[in-house]
């Protein structure tokens, strides 16, 4: 739990993003709020051994996201919004 840097691109998209994601444990979940060109997305998950299970609304879809704990304590991870026909790549390194 905690802030950490989020970088990914959408799939097919020419230039990818950076931003903020926030990661505060409520219970057995946990809630994620990601901000990106000072938007805010929020999203709910759950934790299954090194993996973070995600879902969330976008840009008037429902999506999902599933991202792996690494060694380092970074995050790598895809996400998909329904409609779309391709992955798109998402990395969180803490905030040091």
């Amino acid at each position: 739990a905690g802030a950490a840097v989020a970088a990914g691109a959408t799939a097919g998209a020419t230039a990818g993003t950076t931003g903020v994601v926030t990661v505060v444990r409520t219970g057995a979940s946990f809630n994620i709020t990601w901000t990106i060109d000072n938007e805010s997305v929020t999203g709910v998950g759950i934790l299954m051994g090194e993996l973070l299970a995600v879902g969330f609304y976008d840009d008037g879809k429902d999506a999902v996201a599933v991202y792996r704990h690494e060694a380092d304590g970074s995050w790598t991870g895809q996400w998909v919004a329904a409609g779309d026909t391709a992955l798109s790549p998402e990395t969180w390194k803490p905030q040091r």
